[in-house]
């Protein structure tokens, strides 16, 4: 099904094990850096992620595209989503509406976001503003994103164009939207009109903007006055817009000259617009 190559590594290459405490929770933690986990793929995956150069790295190949990947599961997650036969597929199904998933923990996220009262949601609070998540890897996207010192900060830079983002998955949907061949791209397509979209959360907007009826959406209200929105990231730039003092934006500043955004994308467009050397892509 799948197959890796590799410059293989002895596992005590990784870490330190160590227990404590009267059960004996064993960490393992990094030689080069403070993170620490219970579990050792973890720590393998920490330390590809962060400390080894790309010719140390082992990488699980898929047979069927060029995905790659640096641990075994994330590629069986791959092989289970965008390969497997829609009917051999184990669905996870909502009890609640009619949405179902491949990953069990997609559907857990789901249920989190659309069916759970909210006195019954366990929150997850950012120490230095207001923003909370029902989802901790959202609390630590969030931080990466706006909380981090300069120096703190590792970029994940596009080989393709000037676009640089602190958050890996920001720079795979950056490469998914604007670098990858029509051919190798998997297409999300609407089943009401033409429209199709490279990512799915894209063509959910897109049903949702223009083709439910209003009692069938679900609207985010925004506190500070009568406006609504159908999507939350739609409401999150109204508030910005709108609500927030100036001294409590976070201004995305160019590099290379004074102009300044709201928005990151917004602020990549006046890079590729102005600064890019076309002669060099």
């Amino acid at each position: 099904m799948f197959q890796h190559a590799a410059k293989c590594s002895n596992d005590r290459d990784l870490g330190s094990v160590h227990s404590m405490g009267k059960n004996f929770l064993m960490w393992y933690n990094c030689h080069d850096c403070e993170f620490k986990s219970k579990y050792k793929h973890s720590l393998k995956y920490h330390r590809s992620s962060v400390h080894l150069n790309e010719d140390e790295i082992m990488w699980y190949y898929c047979e069927n595209c060029l995905y790659r990947s640096k641990d075994k599961y994330s590629l069986k997650r791959h092989i289970n989503v965008r390969h497997l036969d829609e009917n051999v597929v184990t669905w996870h199904k909502c009890e609640k509406c009619s949405y179902k998933t491949k990953l069990r923990h997609t559907l857990t996220k789901h249920i989190q976001f659309k069916h759970l009262d909210e006195n019954d949601v366990k929150w997850y609070q950012c120490k230095k503003c207001p923003y909370k998540s029902k989802i901790i890897s959202n609390l630590k996207m969030h931080v990466s994103a706006l909380h981090l010192e300069a120096d703190d900060i590792k970029w994940y830079m596009c080989e393709k164009c000037p676009y640089k983002s602190k958050l890996n998955s920001y720079l795979k949907s950056h490469i998914k939207v604007h670098h990858l061949d029509e051919k190798d791209v998997k297409w999300y397509q609407c089943e009401k009109c033409s429209y199709r979209a490279r990512r799915k959360n894209r063509l959910s907007n897109h049903v949702n903007a223009l083709h439910l009826e209003d009692k069938d959406v679900k609207w985010y209200e925004c506190k500070e006055c009568p406006h609504k929105a159908k999507t939350s990231n739609s409401l999150k730039q109204h508030i910005q817009m709108q609500h927030l003092d100036k001294q409590n934006i976070k201004w995305f500043e160019c590099t290379q000259c004074s102009y300044k955004s709201r928005r990151n994308r917004t602020l990549n467009r006046h890079v590729r617009a102005l600064h890019f050397d076309k002669r060099g892509s």
